[in-house]
């Protein structure tokens, strides 16, 4: 997560939200940094590329807030990658393209164990790269993937979000609307919360349709 900084010592970056000052995600992640839970039950990673305008993002935006419980965080990614809290989440824009790998070298960073991947299309890097990237690091967590479609059509690679979820044994999730992704995190988040994530094995990586 890098800071573009301005001759005038503020950080600039191109998502800044419309709060009672001109913030940015990053800025909110420095602000914020002494107030996070010593220990995150999960990280959710939500694509805000370009390619997500409309419903998508209104559901991602429904399905964070949603899902939002002490303890988890959230990093979204287009061509750059910002850490959230839980009042950005409205002022989410659509913009850029899919920085996949940054936004999971990023995860792989933090103490969590559990990392949800929400995306709608293909990413910036070749799949082979983040494949190999994710077998490297398989066993700091588990990867659930989340294909998110519109209107009956999707542009994900569903044989790569599918590899890379079983690598790490979690599961893909074939999201046919986006309607349907809250619910879709909610299950994730029950099976595997902080009360459950000691309590045995997860059940062997496949494919979910919905």
């Amino acid at each position: 997560m890098k800071d573009l900084t301005s001759h005038t010592g503020t950080t600039v970056t191109s998502q800044t939200l419309k709060k009672k000052q001109n913030v940015t995600l990053k800025n909110v992640n420095r602000m914020h940094v002494q107030t996070r839970p010593q220990k995150s039950n999960a990280l959710l990673l939500g694509d805000i590329s370009g390619s997500m305008y409309g419903t998508k993002l209104d559901a991602l935006k429904i399905c964070l807030t949603d899902c939002w419980r002490p303890g988890i965080r959230a990093f979204v990614f287009e061509s750059d990658v910002f850490e959230i809290t839980e009042q950005d989440i409205p002022n989410l824009q659509e913009m850029g393209s899919t920085n996949m790998l940054e936004v999971l070298e990023e995860a792989w960073q933090t103490d969590s164990n559990h990392f949800i991947l929400m995306t709608d299309g293909q990413p910036d890097q070749y799949t082979s790269e983040i494949l190999d990237m994710v077998r490297q690091n398989a066993k700091k967590a588990k990867i659930d993937t989340i294909g998110i479609g519109d209107q009956g059509s999707y542009n994900y690679d569903r044989d790569f979000l599918q590899e890379l979820a079983e690598i790490t044994g979690g599961k893909f999730y074939d999201v046919g609307e986006p309607i349907k992704l809250g619910s879709v995190v909610q299950e994730l988040l029950e099976w595997k919360g902080a009360d459950k994530l000691d309590s045995g094995p997860a059940p062997s990586g496949g494919v979910i349709e919905l």
